[in-house]
């Protein structure tokens, strides 16, 4: 299952669905690929038998480098496989894990700007980290409401702290919204996916994510949909996001 659902910007209650799981005697793996860094996730108290995650999001850095958390149940099942896979051999990373090493050559590259992502981590603090991704989700959420859009994820419960869903107003469309806030404000707001492409468009909010970069694109987007005819009270997004990151 996933937990922070980038396509719509829903967030799965994983810790109830995985003691569901475990009911039944299953095993739960999770992708926390967008949620990882940027929202809470404990797979020991919440019983993850296997969490996966990647370098490019909470993680702050290029693609190319996977993280893998597997519990006692979940290596019991990797025991009993009797279709065993070389390239995704869990025992030989947990044998290169113990020696400090890895089983095959790493993007270094990568482990370089990993340990330097991880100090900052280190210095925020994982609980700071995930208030602040929540706090600018809910400042954006917020602000988008206050000018008048719809979102696809109604309540702020069941929304990712990662990214944002936004319907576009009647009568413009998602590209010209894309194509406009790019040309004149050097902002990148995500084209929706499969069935959902240029019916949305995606904020992100995850990352080396500040305050100023929220008001910023909440004001840029307020400037774009102005410029493309959308008729709201100019100015009241930014200031609702200024006030929900203040009071956050």
């Amino acid at each position: 299952m996933t937990h922070s659902e980038t396509s719509t910007g829903a967030a799965n209650d994983v810790k109830t669905l995985c003691s569901i799981i475990r009911e039944h005697g299953a095993i739960s793996v999770v992708d926390g690929v967008t949620s990882v860094c940027a929202m809470e996730c404990n797979p020991d108290e919440w019983g993850i038998d296997v969490l996966v995650s990647g370098s490019q999001k909470g993680f702050m850095i290029p693609p190319g480098l996977a993280f893998l958390v597997a519990n006692e149940r979940a290596w019991k099942v990797y025991e009993e496989c009797k279709h065993p896979s070389f390239y995704w051999d869990w025992k030989a990373y947990r044998k290169s894990v113990q020696a400090d090493s890895t089983p095959f050559t790493p993007a270094v590259n990568l482990f370089c700007g990993l340990d330097k992502a991880l100090e900052m981590i280190k210095e925020e603090g994982i609980e700071n980290m995930n208030a602040r991704h929540k706090r600018h989700a809910m400042a954006l959420r917020s602000a988008i409401r206050a000018i008048g859009l719809e979102l696809v994820v109604k309540e702020d419960k069941n929304a990712s702290h990662s990214i944002t869903s936004i319907y576009p107003p009647e009568g413009i469309s998602v590209p010209d919204i894309r194509k406009t806030i790019k040309e004149d404000f050097d902002v990148l707001v995500a084209n929706g996916q499969n069935a959902l492409k240029d019916k949305i468009f995606r904020m992100g909010t995850l990352g080396f994510v500040c305050d100023r970069d929220v008001i910023s694109a909440v004001g840029a987007l307020e400037a774009t949909l102005h410029k493309l005819g959308y008729k709201f009270e100019l100015g009241k997004g930014v200031a609702t996001a200024i006030k929900a990151l203040a009071e956050g």
